[in-house]
This record gives structure tokens, C-alpha cells and sequence, in this order.
């Protein structure tokens, strides 16, 4: 099965940065990369994933492959702007409150919300992608969940972080399939209530897409 990930470093490797050697790539090569999607109209947030793949490559380069004099010239390169719109993100403990608002979220959801909220901070994956996931579409063994209709009409497949892996684990098993057993409307207001509960304004389901995004992104930066 072929990943996101998969199929974005094929991608990556029909650009002309692939044709040069890794050590003698600079910031500049990375900014050039840059130029060319954005000039082609790829949205921002797609190119700071491609760069969030490079930068991956990089550093497994200097720590597992023997390179270990290698710059990672993606971190000093500059980063597209992401359009504007919401960027609320979940915050870490400020003033006088000892947890962070991850933690005071988690804290309020029930055992069957809270694996979704889990699941969802580790895959970016949309609100009805969740509630429309089966066993049938999981490939544990190797780590996958395909979903054949996404909100762009077209399939993908999702690569699993070793959390994500453990929270689909701990799931029971439900007669209908269903990996969560939840509707998108049974998320909604599951979302409201327990956020509401934990003292977290102006914070949504959607926002833990960007939450896992923004993570993924700073993993590899």
C-alpha cells in the first residue's frame, strides 16, 4: 500500500534538487525547491510537508548512514506562509494552570471521545475520515489505514505513529465495524462538551488537524 508520505517523496524526487549530491546541497537549493511548487500554485501547507520529508532525510543521513558532518540545510532555509485563517493550536500551561490544555482536554473526555481526540492529534485525519474508519480499512502489520473516499474525492493511504498504533489497540472490537463507533455529529458535540469542561475557548475538533500538522512539521524541522 502506498502511503502520503510514499507518495510525496516521489514527488519530491521529479525535482532538480534530487539531482544534486546530498552534501552539497545549501539553503539556496532548498529555497529554489520552493520556488518552483509555489510558482506552480501547491498550497503552502503541502510544501512545508515536502520540506518536513527533506529535512527527515537529512537528519537520518548524519545519524544512521555515517554522515555524520552533514548540515541539514533545511532548517535555515525560509518556510512558505501558511494562507490566513485559523492557527489555534492547543497551548502549553500558563499562569496559574498546571497542565497544558492538552492535557486538561484529555482529562475531560470520556473513554470512547478520548481515543479520538488521541487519534486524531497523531494522524491529521478529518472528522468524517474518523467516523468513517473500519477495521476493514486498518493494516496494523503494517501500520496503514486506507481510506478510499476523502473530503477531496480522491483515496490515500495514512502511515501510523507507534501512538496512534496503541490507541487503535485499545480500541474494542464493535459488531458494525466501526473502528470508534462515533458519527461526525457524535464528535461535534462530544468536542464541545468536553472542552467546555476542561476550560478551553475558541478551540475545535478541525484544530487538532492543524495541531498535527504543525507537529509533524516541527518533528522534522
Amino acid at each position: 500500500m502506498v502511503t502520503n508520505e510514499t507518495r510525496r517523496a516521489k514527488a519530491i524526487q521529479q525535482r532538480e534538487i534530487t539531482t544534486l549530491f546530498m552534501a552539497s546541497i545549501r539553503s539556496k537549493h532548498i529555497a529554489e525547491s520552493i520556488k518552483e511548487p509555489e510558482d506552480e500554485g501547491v498550497k503552502p501547507n503541502t510544501i512545508r510537508l515536502d520540506l518536513a520529508i527533506l529535512s527527515r532525510l537529512f537528519e537520518v543521513a548524519a545519524t544512521d548512514w555515517g554522515m555524520a558532518s552533514l548540515s541539514n540545510p533545511v532548517k535555515r532555509a525560509r518556510k512558505p506562509k501558511l494562507n490566513g485563517g485559523r492557527t489555534r493550536r492547543l497551548q502549553p500551561a500558563q499562569g496559574k494552570e498546571k497542565k497544558s490544555e492538552e492535557e486538561r482536554l484529555l482529562e475531560a473526555c470520556g473513554e470512547r471521545f478520548r481515543p479520538v481526540v488521541q487519534f486524531a492529534i497523531e494522524t491529521a485525519m478529518r472528522r468524517a475520515e474518523i467516523a468513517n474508519l473500519t477495521w476493514a480499512n486498518l493494516n496494523l502489520k503494517e501500520k496503514t489505514a486506507y481510506l478510499a473516499e476523502t473530503k477531496n474525492m480522491t483515496e490515500r493511504a495514512i502511515a501510523f505513529s507507534p501512538t496512534a498504533i496503541a490507541t487503535i489497540k485499545g480500541i474494542p472490537r464493535r459488531l458494525n465495524g466501526s473502528v470508534f463507533g462515533m458519527s461526525e455529529n457524535a464528535i461535534t458535540i462530544a468536542m464541545r462538551r468536553d472542552r467546555a469542561e476542561a476550560g478551553i475557548e475558541n478551540f475545535t475538533f478541525h484544530d487538532l488537524r492543524h495541531e498535527a500538522t504543525s507537529r509533524l512539521f516541527e518533528q522534522t524541522n
